[in-house]
């Protein structure tokens, strides 16, 4: 439909542009994430996971397989109440019941009830799967909260590390850390959001657009993007726009 209405231009994330085939569907994601939660199902310690906040779908898989296997979910960490509550504020269907704490006092207390009531008995969903050196996860790591990891606790990463320096170096320490306390990790249980090349070709049939700026990456990772816009007829240069961040590019009808 936009397509035809008319799209003046279309500025496009170009993260797996170069990776052949098509991005695997959610449900894939949703059925890995729900595999390796109920191989924990016996698993009488601690079990924690992580993911993007604002990935709504994924927390609600997260919070049903809780409950499948016998676990209350929490979830902690500011972007976790945030992106939830504005979920459910835009009729998504959360819970009523959800246990959510952004602040820290809450969350304090929510750690010391999990580690009082027992780490068999929940489920906390935490911020922190890039190692941001704030978020929940890497504070738990660093020991900075009430919450203690035992020998064989269980952390599962919904998510893969972005591709950059400062990200994967915070992962890996991060990592490290909850290794050093005893914890288990089972990273990747994730498909991209990003559209490889079937994607692309298949955006660019339906949205058809006067000028396309490709985003998101280096020069040299718009390459990929750029061979194949070009094979679907665009010109670098005149509808084609390769740009660096705080360019300006003027278009006009």
């Amino acid at each position: 439909e936009l397509g035809d209405e008319g799209v003046l231009c279309y500025i496009e994330d170009c993260t797996n542009a170069g990776r052949k085939g098509r991005t695997p569907s959610e449900s894939l994601a949703r059925e890995h994430l729900r595999d390796t939660l109920t191989s924990f199902e016996d698993y009488t310690g601690g079990i924690v996971a992580t993911t993007f906040s604002s990935h709504v779908s994924r927390v609600s898989s997260l919070v049903e397989f809780a409950k499948e296997i016998g676990r209350k979910p929490i979830l902690l960490g500011r972007s976790m109440e945030k992106y939830t509550n504005t979920a459910r504020d835009l009729g998504y269907p959360i819970p009523d019941d959800l246990e959510i704490y952004g602040h820290r006092r809450s969350r304090e207390r929510a750690f010391k009830r999990i580690m009082n009531e027992g780490k068999g008995n929940f489920l906390p969903v935490v911020t922190g799967h890039q190692g941001e050196p704030r978020a929940m996860l890497t504070r738990m790591a660093r020991d900075e909260t009430p919450f203690q990891f035992d020998e064989g606790d269980k952390v599962v990463f919904s998510a893969r590390v972005i591709p950059e320096p400062t990200n994967e170096g915070q992962r890996y320490a991060a990592e490290k850390l909850l290794k050093m306390q005893g914890a288990r990790i089972y990273d990747e249980v994730h498909v991209s959001g990003h559209l490889r090349e079937e994607g692309h070709y298949k955006m660019l049939e339906a949205v058809r657009p006067e000028n396309i700026i490709p985003a998101h990456q280096s020069l040299s990772g718009v390459a990929p993007y750029v061979d194949l816009a070009e094979s679907q007829g665009y010109t670098t240069g005149e509808d084609l726009h390769i740009s660096r961040n705080g360019h300006v590019l003027q278009l006009t009808e």
